[in-house]
């Protein structure tokens, strides 16, 4: 089926399977390349707390410019897939040229405050010398060769606007590898490549982010026919910028906010440095939990914004349909647990219920029960009552074999 054909009479179940898996597995991928880094670091022979400590540091830059390119390409992607849904082809390149012309503005500012802010940043949170230089360096090279990561988010979202998501995911995993390839080769030094330390964790990280770039941008001149390309098209036009930001921006939004959370966190526990590098790590890995959620929500966008480009109700009610089953339920759920003759009830009675693309986040008070239910909703433990509905089947009552294979 032609990919243009794909978003328009491809059942919308299916169409949310080959779609969204792509997406998922992206967003997974795009969450992993701090965590590469805080890996090969951490087994530095010198300086490997300080290096720690310094890539919780940048995090929240680098997840901020991971905001502003996705939220931009989220727009871009809802707006393209509306309007080819409408067949304005000539108003679909304009959207395309306008979004990328977005991306050489974001670059801008990213690549002005590589240049002239990074240390101030790095300086509010720590007093440490050694984790000054070693964030100062690395997040210097990431904003002066942010590119990569900005230009991917754009030419990703420009291919999952006309159906073609498996071809981002192709983009995204050959620069996941390409980064853990050159990451112990920069950082350690190997062969001819000289020992650079966090510097070579930054450019391993550039290097494939740029690669991942590229590749997509070859996959968009050649896959994206349904439009024109050109430089006249990046001409910019105030009215579809400001569609585009209509849409974007709330995402933008709630990817910075985390991005803004893990920074306060870091400024009041300066004195802290190893706090920080524990609170950073955990956020890292809850931050790849979110991406999932993120790469559903982009799943779903370009297929309901063409629809509703087409004026066709059936599919927009089916998308309505699906998201409005419930894939998680909850019912009078408890878990005690015995220590002696003392009981401690850690989930008491709690009933709620998610819907399939619903995003949801767990919020509570220490000791309310977040991690346990967490726990019995992944599997890795049992409720002591009640029931534990994950689409349509009761994991409550599996045996122990059971959910291990879950």
């Amino acid at each position: 089926m032609a990919e243009s054909n794909k978003m328009k009479d491809m059942p919308v179940n299916k169409l949310m399977i080959q779609m969204g898996i792509p997406m998922i597995l992206s967003m997974a991928l795009q969450a992993v390349y701090n965590i590469v880094d805080s890996a090969f670091v951490g087994n530095m022979r010198v300086g490997s707390e300080a290096a720690l400590n310094a890539l919780t540091l940048v995090f929240p830059i680098q997840m901020l410019m991971v905001a502003v390119g996705i939220g931009t390409g989220v727009g871009t992607n809802a707006l393209l897939a509306r309007t080819l849904g409408q067949g304005n082809h000539k108003k679909a390149a304009k959207v395309a040229g306008n979004s990328l012309f977005l991306g050489g503005i974001i670059y801008v500012v990213c690549l002005l405050f590589g240049i002239f802010g990074v240390k101030t940043y790095i300086s509010s949170q720590t007093v440490d010398p050694q984790v000054i230089s070693m964030g100062t360096n690395y997040l210097r090279i990431c904003c002066i060769i942010s590119m990569g990561i900005i230009f991917f988010s754009l030419f990703e979202k420009l291919l999952q606007a006309t159906g073609r998501s498996l071809y981002s995911t192709i983009g995204q995993v050959v620069g996941a590898v390409v980064n853990i390839i050159l990451d112990p080769i920069m950082i350690y030094g190997i062969g001819p490549v000289p020992e650079m330390g966090v510097q070579g964790a930054a450019y391993a990280t550039v290097i494939g982010q740029v690669a991942s770039a590229v590749l997509l941008f070859i996959f968009h001149m050649k896959l994206n026919k349904e439009f024109e390309h050109g430089a006249k098209y990046m001409k910019p036009d105030a009215g579809i910028i400001k569609e585009i930001y209509a849409i974007g921006l709330p995402a933008i939004i709630a990817q910075a906010l985390m991005s803004i959370m893990v920074y306060v966190m870091n400024l009041i526990l300066k004195f802290s440095p190893s706090a920080q590098t524990a609170y950073g790590l955990f956020y890292k890995v809850q931050q790849f939990v979110l991406f999932l959620a993120f790469g559903l929500r982009d799943a779903i966008t370009p297929i309901i914004a063409f629809a509703y480009g087409m004026g066709s109700k059936k599919r927009i009610k089916e998308m309505e349909n699906i998201m409005e089953q419930s894939y998680v339920i909850l019912k009078d759920v408890r878990k005690t647990y015995h220590m002696g003759e003392v009981s401690i009830n850690a989930a008491d009675g709690v009933n709620f219920e998610i819907k399939k693309g619903e995003f949801v986040v767990v919020v509570g008070p220490s000791g309310a029960g977040k991690t346990t239910v967490l726990n019995i909703l992944g599997g890795m433990d049992k409720a002591t009552s009640g029931n534990v509905w994950i689409d349509g089947k009761n994991i409550a009552k599996y045996t122990d074999r059971q959910l291990t294979g879950y």
